[in-house]
C-alpha cells in the first residue's frame, strides 16, 4: 500500500504523559504510539497488541539526556539548581 489515507476519528482521551497514555491503551481505551521501549513488555506480554506497525514512523535520532541533582544542590528556598 502506498500513498497517504485519512480516516476520520472522534478523539474522547488526550493525555500528555506517555504512562498514562500506557494505562489507558492497557484499560481498552484505543489505540496509543508511546515510545517502543515503553509497549515492549506490554506486547510481549499479550496486554497490548501491535497494529499498524507497518506505518510507524522511524524512532528519534536525537535523545535528550537530563542531569539529575542531589537535594543538597538544590537551593532550600527557591528549588532552583545551584549549577548553571
Amino acid at each position: 500500500m502506498s500513498g497517504t489515507a485519512e480516516v476520520p476519528a472522534k478523539t474522547v482521551l488526550i493525555v500528555d504523559d506517555d504512562a498514562a497514555a500506557m494505562a489507558a491503551a492497557v484499560a481498552g481505551a484505543g489505540l496509543v504510539q508511546p515510545p517502543s521501549e515503553m509497549l515492549a513488555a506490554a506486547i510481549s506480554s499479550k496486554e497490548l497488541e501491535a497494529v499498524l506497525a507497518g506505518f510507524a514512523p522511524e524512532p528519534p535520532r536525537l535523545w535528550l539526556l537530563k542531569r539529575r541533582f542531589a537535594a543538597s544542590d538544590m537551593d532550600p528556598d527557591t528549588g532552583a539548581s545551584h549549577h548553571r
